[in-house]
């Protein structure tokens, strides 16, 4: 136990202080500054009153001198963004803890050891109080706060065993005593202050994470993993939206590849995502501003035009399909891909997203019944054969 808690305290008080550890001292500066010079003058003010002192008015101006330093700087460099503490400013930290205990080590050595009681009592509740303070506003970076606690208190006992006096010695001892407890307070307050920030740097990762995840599942939920198209519900609510918001009409276009099975079976699944990859590539680049293209399922895909002439659909369905078909290499080998697409006009052919799709899909099938390789608009036609056939 207690070699673990003296680990402890020595992984504190040679921990580097954070950004956020850095600020927070610079931020107590500019207070400390003002309550250092308060308190120098006001005791300078009691003490003259009390006896000649010279050297206490020369310590006072030149404490509140120092305090208009430290407030100036401290105002300056808490306006800093501070992202990472070099060792150099580590060691900073330490030397304006000293900087801010050196009037309090210099009360106690002029007062404490040649003045009289009551002068001494006032100095002395100074010194604990500042010491307390000090120990507060520097317990973020422990080092630092060690070095003040101990310039101030080491001082006062300097200066009672001076004196001389047996009776000082209990006075020494209880400096002593109020020094490490200070020193206590400063590891617990930074020990929880690591603890804390161990715990926000944890609760930052998790929050990262929980982001990363969901707009994983956003992608699984609307995009295809292997073309990066959106998927068909991402399809299908693009439709709806056109059907609700576009009087002037648009197509729907389902394209299929043929004879991909023969690509799976003859070089592999890897061979047929490339080869979807290749498609996909080609359809983004062949349509246009406005138009929608997306991946429904396995070799199937969907594309939305903005026109409403017939003959301009299928002139584009054509110039779509002779940019999917030119040849690629795939593992060495040639490909020759080829489709077949159908299509269905809004609204003249449905006024659904089920309608369309289901009547693209029978123009689709009667392509590829045909000779494959060529496109077809839907005609009501279509479906009468289709009835006929089912008839007989």
């Amino acid at each position: 136990m207690r070699e673990g808690l003296f680990a402890s305290f020595m992984d504190t008080l040679v921990r580097r202080p954070s950004p956020d550890d850095f600020r927070a001292v610079l931020q107590s500066g500019p207070l400390g500054a003002v309550i250092t010079a308060v308190l120098s003058a006001t005791f300078a003010l009691i003490y003259g009153g009390l006896s000649d002192a010279p050297g206490i008015y020369g310590w006072a101006g030149a404490t509140v001198l120092l305090s208009l330093f430290i407030y100036l700087r401290g105002r300056r460099a808490s306006l800093r963004h501070v992202e990472y503490v070099s060792r150099s400013g580590a060691i900073r930290i330490v030397a304006y803890a000293l900087v801010l205990a050196t009037p309090w080590s210099a009360l106690a050595l002029m007062v404490l050891g040649r003045a009289d009681p009551p002068e001494q009592m006032i100095a002395l509740m100074i010194c604990a109080g500042m010491s307390a303070g000090g120990a507060f506003a520097l317990h973020r970076a422990l080092l630092a706060a060690l070095c003040y606690i101990g310039l101030v208190l080491a001082s006062v006992v300097v200066a009672f065993l001076l004196r001389g006096h047996e009776e000082m010695w209990p006075v020494a001892v209880y400096a002593l005593l109020y020094g490490v407890s200070l020193a206590a307070f400063s590891f617990l307050a930074a020990r929880i202050g690591k603890d804390q920030e161990v715990s926000n740097l944890e609760l930052s990762q998790l929050v990262d994470d929980l982001h990363a995840a969901h707009e994983e599942i956003s992608l699984m939920a609307f995009v295809d993993p292997v073309t990066d198209l959106p998927n068909r519900s991402v399809f299908g609510r693009q439709v709806r939206e056109l059907i609700s918001e576009d009087g002037s009409g648009f197509a729907v276009l389902l394209l299929d590849l043929d004879g991909f099975k023969n690509v799976n079976d003859g070089i592999g699944y890897h061979a047929g995502d490339e080869l979807l990859q290749i498609v996909s590539q080609r359809l983004r680049e062949t349509v246009r501003l406005g138009d929608e293209v997306a991946r429904l399922w396995a070799d199937e895909f969907a594309l939305v035009l903005k026109e409403t002439d017939p003959q301009s659909i299928l002139d584009r369905a054509n110039e779509i399909i002779n940019a999917v078909s030119e040849p690629t290499m795939i593992d060495g080998r040639a490909i020759y891909p080829n489709a077949s697409v159908g299509g269905a006009l809004f609204p003249r052919d449905g006024e659904s997203e089920n309608e369309l799709i289901r009547r693209a899909t029978i123009a689709l099938h009667r392509a590829k019944e045909t000779g494959r390789g060529r496109s077809l608009l839907y005609a009501d036609a279509m479906s009468a054969r289709i009835a006929e056939v089912d008839r007989l």
